[in-house]
């Protein structure tokens, strides 16, 4: 009975879990970036540091006029780009980003087919013509003038829906027909629920935008919008697009970063979806444009921010994945009783790093009950960002059990006063991933940095007694 129990609980459980987490980012001026190697290496730089995958590059139909890119004697420059964002920079895919028909078979798979090195091909078409929008698709409208008038279709929204859903037929097409494997994909904005089902029936992968100015809002801004995405077409991958824009997430960015954002929203729709979220599949962030988000850029990249409770008191630990002229940590709190953060001390960073770097700091005398940390880093400027706030209770009830840190990505603790016999971690699938026995009945280490990015859970099993956790592994 017990073992009919865990697992309903397992299929329950799994059943609000899919998000697989990775960055991509649309990069504005590239025409102007392409061909000038100071520009591609700063932007490639930029995407290494802050853990990007994917870059989706605009302004191709100006590249094409000048490079002629169905021509592989003078497209050569853009080869060489992706070449080297992938093989040294660890670009994982490079998107051509249009709005026509035309450019993507004319222009953008025609390039494709020029090369012979898959290094040195496209891996995305995106499609980006905002039909909702009724000022560009109505009499005198930029798509009502450009696209939808030469081609015979009314200066509505049902006659730009048309027009969009065939750009996206000519993309499957092109997709099905070339050697190298390509994802087709949309930016969507505002779809209705018809408009949805059509949509995710001719695509691979959606870029759905939540242009708010507090990701905090972001989940419930975009909760209808997936909804009726799951609901039409069960399997399709989803990832947010968040903008940096000064009118939307610029000020929050200044402060924060693009980790805390997405945490934030995973949490959310951890939380608040049901049973929707078993047709649709988290998978990612993407940040709209490059030019906004280097004027947001924070010199220190948090990987992780975690703490756990201890006899000596709650140990506090983060991770930075690269840094640029950093001064200092200073680690503040607070408590239930009061909303201000108080300074505790501060640790000394390393200044200017590329690569990951592990901090420590003790705090001897928190407060019973629920403490609140944040770290504040300073530069040498004199400039400072916070960090997202996390929780920790201290003073462990007797029996309680512990699993942290809930996003990371080399290893999770499992923390507990009774003795835990083994320990099963399993995927969205339900399928065990791994399992290993306990031998340190107070504190294990479990490695999970072979894992791929995603959601999973840990189940923990003593006698007579199933616990069940959840983590967010990212790469």
């Amino acid at each position: 009975m017990q073992k009919r129990s865990f697992i309903l609980s397992l299929v329950l459980l799994l059943s609000i879990l899919n998000a697989n987490a990775n960055r991509a980012m649309y990069v504005d001026g590239f025409e102007n970036i392409l061909g000038d190697v100071s520009a591609e290496n700063t932007l490639l730089s930029y995407a290494q540091a802050n853990d990007i995958e994917t870059l989706l590059l605009y302004g191709l139909h100006i590249v094409h006029a000048n490079h002629d890119l169905p021509n592989p004697a003078t497209n050569v420059v853009l080869a060489d780009f992706i070449a080297k964002a992938k093989t040294t920079y660890g670009i994982l895919k490079v998107g051509a980003t249009s709005e026509s028909a035309n450019s993507f078979t004319n222009v953008i798979d025609a390039y494709n087919n020029s090369r012979t090195d898959p290094l040195e091909k496209f891996d995305i078409y995106n499609l980006e013509f905002e039909y909702w929008i009724s000022s560009a698709t109505g009499p005198g409208g930029y798509y009502c003038t450009n696209y939808l008038t030469p081609n015979g279709l009314p200066c509505t929204e049902a006659g730009a829906f048309q027009l969009y859903l065939s750009i996206l037929k000519t993309m499957k097409s092109l997709a099905a027909n070339n050697t190298h494997p390509i994802t087709t994909e949309a930016y969507v904005g505002w779809p209705s629920a018809a408009q949805a089902d059509s949509i995710g029936a001719n695509l691979d992968n959606l870029r759905l935008h939540a242009y708010i100015s507090d990701p905090n809002t972001a989940f419930s801004y975009s909760e209808n919008r997936l909804i009726d995405f799951a609901n039409g077409n069960p399997g399709l991958d989803v990832s947010i697009i968040y903008s940096s824009e000064p009118v939307f997430m610029q000020s929050w960015l200044e402060n924060n970063s693009m980790l805390a954002a997405e945490n934030i929203y995973t949490t959310d729709w951890m939380n608040g979806s049901s049973g929707w979220a078993n047709n649709i599949n988290l998978e990612g962030f993407t940040y709209f444009t490059y030019s906004d988000m280097l004027n947001v850029a924070v010199p220190v990249e948090l990987r992780d921010f975690y703490g756990r409770a201890t006899k000596s008191g709650i140990q506090l630990n983060w991770e930075t994945s690269s840094e640029t002229n950093s001064d200092y940590f200073e680690i503040e709190r607070r408590n239930n009783n009061t909303q201000k953060f108080n300074a505790l001390g501060k640790v000394e960073s390393k200044g200017n790093s590329t690569s990951a770097i592990a901090y420590q700091f003790l705090d001897t005398q928190p407060n019973t009950g629920t403490n609140y940390y944040r770290l504040k880093q300073m530069d040498h400027n004199g400039q400072f960002h916070y960090s997202n706030t996390i929780a920790i209770t201290y003073a462990n009830e007797k029996g309680a059990t512990k699993i942290y840190p809930s996003l990371t990505r080399d290893h999770i603790f499992i923390e507990s006063t009774e003795k835990v016999n083994q320990v099963f971690i399993y995927n969205t699938n339900g399928q065990k991933i791994k399992e290993r026995s306990v031998i340190d009945p107070i504190l294990t280490r479990v490695d999970v940095g072979d894992l791929i990015s995603g959601v999973y859970l840990v189940v923990l099993k003593s006698e007579g007694k199933l616990e069940t956790f959840r983590f967010v592994k990212r790469d």
